[in-house]
């Protein structure tokens, strides 16, 4: 399946309360979207860990704060008060999700140009994987699949 538009996907899947969904992370859009057929499970994986770090941050800000915070965070991408916001969820966060936001939170900041432009700059922080040489890939793949 190709996921370009969630509302497409939604409809072909036929997703309601008795599906079981299971679907690559990747920033967590889709698998929102697909919560507005409440689907009795949604499983995310990823091989970057960041991706799903996003996710969990998304789903701690949609859990504890208004739509207009969420919006502010992952829409317009900076907000005035980030640092405050994440000072209240962040013990809620996984370990590894925390250990992630306790470096790269300042993506929100409004002062750093936000995350929309911090993730075009540091693309290769946030999502490493997708741009390591192939060689560099292949022993990742290696060590961390194969040699388990």
């Amino acid at each position: 399946m190709c996921w370009e538009d969630a509302s497409i996907d939604r409809e072909l899947l036929g997703i309601n309360e008795h599906s079981k969904i299971m679907m690559i992370s990747s920033a967590g859009c889709n698998a929102l979207s697909y919560l507005l057929d409440n689907p009795a499970e949604i499983r995310t994986v990823d091989i970057n860990p960041r991706q799903t770090a996003l996710i969990e941050l998304k789903l701690c800000i949609l859990d504890n704060f208004e739509y207009d915070t969420f919006a502010a965070f992952f829409w317009v991408g900076s907000y005035l008060e980030y640092q405050s916001v994440y000072e209240q969820i962040q013990d809620q966060l996984s370990p590894q999700t925390r250990e992630f936001w306790d470096e790269h939170i300042n993506y929100f900041s409004p002062t750093l140009r936000g995350l929309h432009f911090e993730d075009v700059w540091n693309f290769r922080t946030l999502f490493e994987f997708d741009h390591r040489p192939e060689i560099a890939q292949r022993r990742y793949y290696s060590d961390e699949f194969i040699g388990r």
